[in-house]
């Protein structure tokens, strides 16, 4: 009897289960709360129903939709934003007006949409009116990464394997990416694993020749040391998910206010200022985007698949130049460039020279430039005289803006050496073009002590790192805490021996140009407008409502802009892809209806 009891019971399990949605069956790793399933479902939609050129008008806490609308292609911004801002203002005129009313006075369409809404109560008609936002579908864009993602995924997924961590987490470029090896966000996020230069300097190398954030195998070492050390700070990996996005100091202030590390209540009940829509969903988009990704065949019909690039690697115990190895190897750039990611485009235009230790990628199936490059590696041979690396110390450089830069050794100014964008062919027609400066001056207030002024961007943390000295020091003698930020100007105590300025001063111009030469490749100013600053309005909070580099900004101000106050007016730049870029699945922050940029944007962050 207890036999046929237990199997009844089996049984009963089973048909519930089959029956049940795809989350009664749950991975321990990454739960879906009870209030997430409609979250999930709805970026899963996103994923796979909705294309680039339509999107869901939808609430923003229960994810209702209440229609599909089309829009326009995606350079037509403004159109778009006139698009959307007018369906939301129906919708939300609609809400109010049945908040007013009585059931049966309601016409056919009011009373559909109320009981499509389960009969809500007028205050919660007035809520909903309040809740209103646009997405914008990324099926075609998440096809395309399903798509890409095949040519590395098994060398992640091996990556995640090996560190102990759930191979699920491979499947997190999806969402920061959509698997672009060539993504680079206009806020300066690069790569699939979309690191920023502050935190991507922290796990991997990143100089003016070599970028790693670019390499998705380095990017994804470096993913890996950030997504553990969340994990072992905050205790669940919803929590390490949702810190990649917002950073760990903030999810950690959230498990102490609420007293918890329940992801449901955090989302629901933690307030800050900057966290926001995008940072809410961002594990409810993970969720979607890998359960889709582990399945793909139920999503999508007859996905291609590319064969996943193998090849050798080849460690450099001399300097070579690209020319040299392209010559000896007899490989084409761009085959060379697709096998290693992490060299930085001016690293090819300026032919700069490769460190030792620099590991070349070669194609396993060309044998004979692997056994080429070997054998000058194991010999110490070279093709030609090689030069030596290109350094900017004591020069003037000068970039056009798509960054293709020419160095001129110059006399340095008073000021430092001038870092100026300056066009040597012809721009795009709608292009603004801007000069840029820094000061770079070196004061010497004593032996072996020099003062210098911080320029924006800089850090503590990146000054010791060109200093060579320990952070702490550099702190203390500026009497300052490690996690001090600088402000532009700001003046700066720096322990530099004079055998040691030259190398500092390098290090420092190469960081700067870098950025701009990365933005300026990617992105052009189409437009600069007027803005009257708000009260609490920072430099940091501007640069992150309108998605442009703070750098930028600085940049554009007709005189330096040391601080920022209300009503004063200032300066913003409109920015646009130089080539269409493909959009990360992400959600964008909610961006009012005053904001240059249209809420249903993403943010490759």
């Amino acid at each position: 009897m207890y036999n046929i009891k237990f199997s009844l019971v089996s049984l009963f399990f089973i048909f519930c289960v089959a029956l049940s949605p795809v989350y009664a069956i749950q991975d321990v790793n990454f739960p879906i709360p009870p209030s997430f399933e409609k979250r999930v479902d709805f970026w899963k939609k996103i994923y796979t129903e909705v294309d680039g050129n339509e999107g869901f008008i939808h609430d923003t806490e229960d994810f209702f939709i209440y229609e599909k609308i089309k829009i326009l292609h995606e350079g037509q911004r403004k159109k778009n934003k006139a698009i959307t801002k007018n369906a939301k203002e129906t919708i939300k005129k609609r809400l109010l007006i049945m908040a007013q009313k009585k059931p049966e006075e309601m016409n056919v369409e009011e009373k559909q949409l109320f009981e499509r809404l389960g009969n809500p109560s007028p205050e919660s008609l007035k809520e909903r009116a309040e809740q209103i936002r646009f997405q914008k579908g990324q099926q075609d864009k998440y096809y395309q990464g399903l798509i890409r993602s095949q040519l590395y995924l098994d060398y992640i997924k091996n990556e995640f394997k090996e560190a102990g961590l759930p191979e699920r987490l491979a499947y997190l470029p999806h969402v920061e990416s959509s698997f672009n090896y060539q993504a680079y966000s206009k806020v300066g996020a690069a790569g699939i694993w979309q690191f920023m230069r502050s935190t991507g300097r922290l796990y991997m190398r990143l100089n003016y020749q070599i970028d790693e954030r670019r390499d998705p195998i380095a990017s994804t070492r470096g993913a890996i040391k950030l997504l553990k050390s969340n994990y072992e700070r905050l205790g669940a990996w919803p929590l390490a998910v949702t810190a990649y996005n917002h950073g760990p100091e903030s999810i950690a202030r959230a498990i102490e206010k609420l007293n918890t590390r329940d992801i449901e209540k955090i989302i629901d009940d933690y307030k800050a200022r900057r966290f926001k829509f995008a940072s809410k969903n961002f594990y409810a988009c993970f969720l979607a985007a890998s359960e889709i990704a582990m399945a793909p065949e139920k999503y999508f019909k007859n996905i291609p698949k590319p064969t996943a690039l193998t090849f050798a690697e080849i460690k450099l115990n001399q300097q070579f130049t690209i020319r040299e190895i392209l010559e000896i190897t007899k490989l084409s750039e761009k085959t060379f460039k697709d096998y290693n990611l992490s060299l930085r485009p001016m690293a090819f235009k300026k032919n700069l020279a490769l460190p030792v230790g620099f590991i070349v990628k070669i194609p396993s199936v060309d044998k004979p430039a692997i056994t080429a490059l070997e054998e000058h590696v194991v010999k110490g041979a070279r093709p030609s005289p090689a030069p030596g690396p290109v350094t900017l110390a004591q020069a003037t450089v000068v970039a056009t803006s798509a960054s293709q830069a020419l160095i001129t050794p110059q006399p340095t100014p008073a000021a430092g050496p001038t870092i100026a964008l300056a066009s040597s062919k012809k721009v795009e027609e709608d292009e603004i073009k801007i000069q840029t400066h820094y000061n770079f001056k070196l004061k010497q207030v004593r032996k072996g002590v020099f003062q210098i002024q911080a320029q924006h961007s800089e850090s503590l943390t990146m000054l010791s790192d060109w200093l060579e000295v320990p952070l702490n020091h550099l702190a203390k003698i500026n009497r300052l805490k490690v996690s001090s930020d600088l402000s532009l100007g700001q003046k700066i105590l720096i322990p530099l021996k004079k055998t040691k300025i030259e190398d500092f001063k390098k290090k420092r111009e190469e960081f700067h140009l870098s950025v701009e030469e990365d933005f300026f490749d990617n992105y052009k100013i189409i437009e600069i407008k007027k803005y009257a600053v708000k009260r609490g309005d920072t430099i940091a909070a501007l640069a992150d409502r309108f998605d442009v580099p703070p750098w930028l900004i600085y940049q554009i101000q007709k005189k330096d802009l040391h601080s920022i106050y209300p009503k004063q007016v200032i300066s913003l730049p409109v920015i646009q892809a130089r080539v269409e870029q493909e959009a990360p699945v992400i959600p964008g922050n909610n961006l009012n209806e005053e904001e240059v940029e249209e809420e249903s944007d993403f943010n490759p962050n």
